[in-house]
């Protein structure tokens, strides 16, 4: 019989690990209900507008400032496991002191940020806490907020009597986008969309 991949124990090490985490309450939509509670307490108008953090808000991953790159994300649905898996790959790096903006911003988009404007990234927590501290709105992360949580906190916003304006430029936005109100596509500095996206009905979508 032919040896295993050496990287085999490690996914079956982590895919338990997981299952460990979800039965002691690991759940993407319950931490969708939690993100969506708060925001309507925070909210103050008819219309909310959900940003985005990597690519959206900044030109460029935040994870860059520490030296991480993603090997996880495929272009496909980005799952509840993958953000958990991220997460645990980020304990492995050093967090340098941030001590001034740590990425570039995009500010054709941070123009459009409102009083009632809130941020949903999968980055890492310390760095988003800090660009959010800037920009003065908050945000919600975490290894819980996936491409399913951003959806349902769109719907249980809608479902709450709020209009939904949302901005991304990913696979982890797309389910986001479509569901929100209207949904803001952001591109890149060449007007292309991001490779996670080819082939998906991008219909109603409005580029930015």
């Amino acid at each position: 019989m032919d040896n295993p991949p050496s990287n085999l124990f490690d996914d079956i090490s982590d895919i338990l690990s997981f299952i460990k985490k979800i039965t002691e309450g690991f759940s993407c939509s319950t931490y969708a209900r939690k993100c969506a509670d708060k925001i309507l307490k925070r909210s103050k108008s008819d219309v909310i507008v959900l940003l985005d953090g990597d690519k959206t808000l900044t030109m460029e991953d935040s994870s860059t400032v520490f030296g991480y790159s993603t090997n996880l994300y495929d272009g496909n649905f980005y799952t509840g496991y993958q953000t958990w898996k991220q997460k645990e790959e980020f304990r492995r790096y050093r967090i340098p002191d941030i001590k001034s903006m740590p990425v570039p911003l995009n500010r054709h988009i941070c123009c459009r940020i409102t009083k009632d404007s809130y941020i949903l990234t999968s980055g890492h927590e310390e760095i988003w806490q800090y660009i959010a501290g800037e920009l003065k709105i908050p945000f919600y992360g975490g290894s819980e907020m996936s491409a399913e949580t951003k959806f349902y906190i769109t719907k249980y916003l809608q479902e709450a009597g709020r209009k939904v304006e949302a901005y991304g430029d990913g696979m982890n936005d797309y389910f986001m986008l479509k569901q929100a109100d209207a949904g803001y596509l952001v591109t890149k500095r060449d007007g292309s969309v991001s490779r996670s996206l080819k082939g998906r009905d991008m219909e109603g979508l409005i580029y930015v």
